[in-house]
């Protein structure tokens, strides 16, 4: 994944080359294959390059269009781009030095401020327009690449990571206390798409653009999905088929790449479904298997996880490489590198980490996965309730008898969906919100008994508050549509700081992550079926599993439940380590922080020490991934 950064002084201060080489020196490893330098006056611009695509080959960045006037710096990969270098008058050339930011300038030369409604792939640029004295800015429609910025009246500072904003020396660098919440109540991780671990540095929204100039700051939506078109087509195969072509469009254009393309394989029907429609893409491009890339169990030979990605496997056409959590031992110096140098205290997914390194490892910088398909390819399970309340009652019947069947299995009984159903469907939303504030209290109490969080730190900023703020992404309006629901869920926090957080670590790790599931098509397409498309007969991601079909093993297409292994890795991880570990975390209790319970800590300490009891290890790794995080500022 490759980097960008800039400087732009507001108020016409010249830009000094030390500071674009602290903002490059602090994101270094994402330029493995090249890094760049322009400034001009007052405005600045930096990138560093991850080679991952032929395109990336001829890339110059920053590059200056001296013609136009205009100077960018991007991140990118745009996927229409046989469509658009015909329709920007650019087919003269050869296209394969056609370079993606140079498409973009084209772009934006043609439509101004309106060029990101053009552009299909992922991507965040940065182009400054010397005439117009001002810089724009444009981050892709579903977040897949990271946009940081800082401004004030004198100063604009953007990067692609916090640390490259934070290294520009007039960049101040105050930490946000509710963000450390956050992290100690996991579940607000996604509480909105804006903040950081630090006051007045923000990331852009997924989806939009920012102009800015010496006295104006425009930030702007350019996309959203559309509540009110439902695609109609005559029969479930004329489904099949028009999805079938989207979806294998999306994978095709994310195997771009130098031989350097890898995808993962975890057993879930998402990432499945990638690997079963990539390795004929892949074949038939270069002749040679897809490599991917799993974790499966070392030790329970009934893991189903394990047991779905050799069924997989078993196909044929793959080249497969596994991590197991035995290999953290002889993992751990290289992992523990990574765990220690995280940008965010959420990004320590020791198991994600071991398989993106051993991609690195293996000579591949692209993983294709699919961790999004949850949201995209499917609906809420309280969608019986949304039967219920429109009176289709034999309908919703059915789908919680599937429910049941297929995706509770035994951790609900019929009775209990059905009534929680019932609920959904028929309680006045009056009586939900009044429900919900007498309950803000007990809900308060579990989020502090159930974490390390201080008692007096929740209270200092307003734990309550930041609890309510997320239940509020969640509020359904009785009279909403499933579709607008699905696009509730899809535009949630929870979407964006899942695909960040997968980012920053593929990153540091020296790979990129693409995500054929947040394919704008894709998303778009899947927004736009019919419910039942979506989810039938209690089965999720309908369509999805039909399409797959014809590439995966039927008990892959068909499984019910799920099973996730990664704790065994992060547990074993804790153990290899744990005298490093417990020295951390006694130092950080030794100077009585304000935002941990201090004695829940040395309590978890003492019994995993001796062994005494059942120890809660979520408790300990938070503890020591919060006190490296502590340790890492400056």
């Amino acid at each position: 994944m490759s980097g960008i950064f800039g400087i732009f002084f507001r108020d016409g201060h010249q830009v000094h080359k030390d500071d674009l080489v602290q903002m490059s020196n602090a994101m270094a490893h994402r330029g493995p294959d090249g890094q760049g330098l322009w400034s001009e006056g007052a405005v600045g611009f930096g990138h560093l390059l991850l080679q991952t695509t032929l395109e990336t080959l001829y890339d110059q960045l920053p590059y200056v269009y001296t013609q136009f006037n205009l100077t960018i710096t991007a991140d990118a990969r745009i996927d229409n781009r046989e469509e658009l270098i015909s329709c920007l008058g650019m087919g003269s050339l050869d296209k394969v030095a056609i370079t993606d930011s140079a498409i973009i300038l084209a772009a934006y030369k043609k439509w101004g401020r309106d060029c990101a409604l053009h552009l299909l792939g992922d991507f965040a640029f940065a182009i400054w327009d010397s005439v117009n004295k001002t810089i724009f800015c444009a981050r892709d429609h579903l977040g897949i690449k990271p946009f940081i910025y800082y401004r004030s009246d004198r100063l604009f500072v953007f990067a692609s990571e916090v640390d490259g904003v934070r290294a520009m020396s007039m960049t101040p660098n105050c930490i946000n206390e509710g963000r450390i919440a956050d992290f100690l109540v996991t579940q607000l991780e996604g509480i909105d798409k804006t903040s950081t671990f630090y006051e007045e540095i923000y990331r852009l929204p997924p989806a939009h653009t920012v102009v800015v100039s010496k006295d104006r700051f425009e930030k702007k939506c350019y996309w959203q999905l559309d509540p009110n078109y439902e695609l109609q087509l005559k029969s479930d195969q004329e489904y099949v088929e028009q999805f079938r072509e989207i979806y294998t469009d999306a994978v095709r254009q994310r195997l771009r790449g130098n031989n350097n393309v890898a995808s993962m394989l975890s057993g879930g029907i998402d990432s499945s479904s990638i690997v079963g429609i990539a390795k004929h893409l892949h074949r038939s491009a270069t002749g040679k298997p897809l490599p991917v890339f799993s974790a499966v169990s070392s030790t329970d030979k009934s893991c189903r996880e394990t047991r779905f990605i050799e069924a997989v496997l078993k196909q044929g056409g793959l080249s497969s490489h596994t991590v197991t959590a035995a290999d953290m031992p002889s993992m751990n110096e290289d992992v523990s590198r990574i765990v220690k140098s995280i940008q965010e205290p959420f990004d320590a997914m020791t198991m994600i980490i071991a398989i993106y390194l051993l991609a690195k490892k293996c000579g591949y910088n692209v993983m294709l996965d699919g961790i999004d398909g949850d949201v995209v390819a499917s609906l809420s399970p309280s969608y019986p309730a949304f039967l219920l309340k429109n009176g289709k009652w034999l309908q919703a019947l059915t789908e919680m008898r599937g429910q049941k069947k297929n995706y509770y299995r035994n951790r609900m009984s019929f009775l209990d969906i059905f009534m929680e159903n019932l609920r959904s469907a028929f309680v006045p939303s009056i009586a939900r919100r009044l429900r919900h504030k007498y309950l803000r209290k007990s809900l308060l109490n579990k989020a502090i008994q159930e974490t390390i969080i201080n008692r007096e730190f929740a209270r200092k900023i307003n734990l309550n508050e930041r609890l309510s703020r997320l239940r509020a992404y969640g509020s359904e309006g009785i009279g909403s549509t499933l579709r607008e629901r699905h696009i509730k869920t899809i535009s949630h926090p929870y979407l964006t700081v899942g695909v960040e957080r997968y980012h920053r670590v593929a990153a540091i790790c020296g790979v990129e992550p693409r995500h054929p599931l947040l394919d704008k098509r894709v998303v778009e397409f899947m927004v736009s079926l019919p419910w039942d498309q979506k989810v039938r007969f209690g089965w999720n991601k309908f369509l999805l599993r039909k399409v797959s079909e014809d590439v995966l093993p039927p008990e892959v297409c068909w499984r019910q439940g799920w099973e996730h292994i990664g704790w065994g890795f992060e547990s074993k991880w804790l153990a290899v380590n744990f005298d490093e570990i417990s020295t951390v975390i006694k130092k950080m209790v030794e100077r009585s922080r304000d935002e941990i319970n201090n004695s829940c800590i040395n309590d978890n300490l003492k019994v995993y020490t001796n062994r005494k009891g059942p120890e809660n290890e979520t408790y300990l790794l938070d503890a020591f991934h919060l006190a490296n995080w502590f340790g890492r500022q400056n």
